[in-house]
């Protein structure tokens, strides 16, 4: 293809962004010379809805046309369906699916979770348990429950809380990571090299006192951002870096031109290097959080298969949470379908901008042209047509003879 056809077909794309709210998005895509539809009845090549949609609305897609979500993603980005799905797989493998917490879906495993509390385990244990409401987000409705002798209210998952976590000066971190799903069959799953290190905003403490305090348990960028002062960024030049012992091969050094952190974000080059640091071994780590990932997505990948040939093409970006314990196992906190896209921070405005340029590029490689697909299939009606009058020919000529053939021996 030509630099004036490769001009001419990104000058043509069109993105439906009707259903999308988020600033950064309808920026990146300004920036890329793409046509901005804003009306779904409007011709388009990609539509970005902010929310999960139902498998109709797939099935309703052209050939052409590309969609930011496969249908029934819920059964991994829902907190009780997640919780369902991995429980089936701990049963038959369990060493294998040993990075989900145990957990409890609320109502309908009231039976088990009496059975559990009644068990010789629970009682010898100390351990502290989270609720979460199995739709909610943002750490909304979140709790931590020192006992189980009262149950919530509302439809929830009841969790085991990971009371060792990983933690840096004296803070409970977690991760988001950006995966993305660009096909059910086959499955072909892509971890972005950018994400998200959260911080609480509290120094962590199993101090009973503190079991209600939000801010020292909960990682959640939208709690703790109101506990500190107004976030101010050091830059640190990839120059700059000291590294204090020989690589050795463990960890490559940073291509990136800067390494951004705040008291509740950092880059994972920032997280990455702090590992290195403590002589940790880096590319352990990110071996067991592939395999986490890898698994959880195949937990749900056989809901999310769809018709691709009365369809056009899917695919997923999944925000994922996960969280290290102090031994640096990592545990599946929840996946989101639909992560936050929001820049409060130049960090977020870097990492985000990247991720969706990334994932454009991946998407406008594989688009089809609409003209072309029509001409395809002009061409598929005419072969039908041209096949069809053949037959037909055929049979009517095997008729004449017939006639003929039978008027001849009268």
């Amino acid at each position: 293809m030509s630099a004036l056809d490769h001009d001419k077909r990104k000058s043509s794309y069109r993105v439906c962004l009707a259903h999308c709210k988020y600033p950064v998005i309808h920026e990146v895509i300004h920036k890329r010379g793409w046509k901005i539809v804003d009306d779904e009845s409007q011709d388009w090549n990609l539509i970005w809805h902010d929310r999960s949609v139902p498998i109709s609305t797939v099935m309703k897609l052209s050939p052409w046309q590309q969609l930011n979500h496969f249908p029934n993603t819920r059964e991994i980005a829902r907190k009780d369906y997640l919780a369902r799905n991995m429980k089936r797989f701990q049963k038959r493998f369990p060493q294998s699916f040993s990075f989900f917490p145990l957990t409890f879906v609320f109502p309908s495993e009231i039976p088990q979770l009496r059975q559990f509390i009644k068990s010789y385990k629970y009682k010898l244990s100390k351990d502290l348990f989270i609720s979460k409401p199995v739709r909610g987000s943002q750490g909304k409705g979140i709790r931590l429950l020192p006992d189980l002798s009262t149950f919530p209210s509302e439809p929830c998952v009841i969790q085991k809380y990971i009371s060792n976590p990983l933690l840096i000066n004296g803070k409970k971190c977690d991760l988001r990571l950006y995966v993305i799903i660009y096909s059910v069959n086959p499955l072909i799953i892509l971890l972005h090299s950018h994400g998200i290190v959260r911080f609480a905003s509290t120094k962590y403490s199993t101090d009973p006192k503190h079991i209600g305090q939000t801010t020292m348990h909960l990682t959640n960028y939208s709690l703790n951002k109101h506990y500190v002062k107004k976030e101010s960024y050091v830059k640190v030049c990839t120059d700059d870096i000291h590294f204090t012992k020989p690589l050795e091969g463990k960890f490559p050094p940073h291509h990136h031109k800067t390494m951004l952190s705040t008291s509740l974000k950092w880059t994972l080059d920032k997280f990455n290097q702090y590992l290195f640091d403590i002589d940790v071994d880096v590319a352990k780590v990110w071996s067991d959080i592939a395999d986490v990932i890898i698994k959880t997505v195949f937990v749900g990948s056989s809901h999310m298969k769809y018709n691709k040939t009365r369809a056009g093409m899917c695919f997923e970006v999944l925000g994922f949470d996960i969280m290290l314990d102090s031994k640096f196992k990592p545990w599946l906190i929840e996946v989101n379908h639909s992560p936050s896209y929001s820049c409060d921070s130049e960090l977020d405005s870097i990492i985000k901008e990247k991720l969706l340029n990334d994932v454009f590029d991946l998407v406008h490689k594989r688009a089809i042209s609409r003209r072309v697909v029509e001409k395809s299939e002009r061409k598929a009606h005419k072969r039908r047509m041209f096949h069809a009058v053949t037959r037909t020919q055929s049979y009517l000529d095997g008729l004449v003879d017939r006639s003929t053939k039978d008027s001849s021996f009268q």
